[in-house]
């Protein structure tokens, strides 16, 4: 059965946040950024622990797969269900505080 794919109030927000950003200066970019990011998220279930673990938090749950300049943090959780995180700029110095 595959895993279904949850996102988090936090990563819908960053989500927009990201789109909204581009879109500023670049409106068919910021549509292409979201979509692929959306579809990353989309993809984990096929390969769930594809994704490297998230060396801030060390734990075997928590993983992260890279976009371009983009790091998707989520969580398996249990054996049905692939919670999305959290979505940021791959040149921010830290990982926000994660709300698990």
């Amino acid at each position: 059965m595959a895993r279904r794919v949850v996102w988090s109030p936090e990563a819908l927000a960053d989500l927009a946040d990201i789109y909204h950003y581009i879109k500023l200066e670049r409106p068919r970019a910021a549509k292409k950024v979201a979509d692929r990011l959306r579809n990353l998220a989309k993809s984990i279930p096929d390969q769930p622990w594809i994704g490297v673990k998230c060396l801030e938090h060390d734990r075997d749950d928590i993983r992260q797969r890279v976009d371009g300049k983009y790091r998707l943090i989520y969580q398996l959780v249990g054996e049905d269900e692939i919670r999305i995180l959290q979505i940021f700029h791959s040149r921010r110095d830290e990982l926000p505080e994660l709300k698990l």
